[in-house]
């Protein structure tokens, strides 16, 4: 199987993973996006589990996964013009101690 055909699989697989119904299908995919670091893809996806998703990653116990959701949790809310949601996110950040900006 050749690149561009591998490209064209791809693609059809995450257009039928967001169409499904199934939240874990579609948390198995944003995990996916995330591992590949496509954060412009994950948040261009437009899905009711979307926010869920990323509220989970924020609170993860996992320092790094968790700045990395929160990070995409306010870039989501800016996206939406949800400015309010998004600055409470990055207030948040900012006073996490695990955060590089209080280093």
């Amino acid at each position: 199987m050749g690149v561009e055909e591998r490209m064209h699989v791809a693609r059809d697989t995450v257009a039928f993973a967001l169409q499904s119904g199934d939240e874990l299908v579609h948390y198995i995919l944003y995990q996916w996006f995330v591992d590949q670091q496509a954060e412009l893809e994950l948040l261009n996806v437009s899905s009711p589990f979307i926010e869920g998703f990323l509220l989970h990653l924020a609170k993860s116990s996992d320092h790094t996964r968790a700045q990395i959701g929160h990070e995409l949790l306010w870039k989501h809310y800016v996206k939406l013009e949800r400015f309010s949601s998004a600055a409470d996110v990055i207030r948040d950040l900012a006073l996490d101690e695990y955060a590089p900006l209080r280093q």
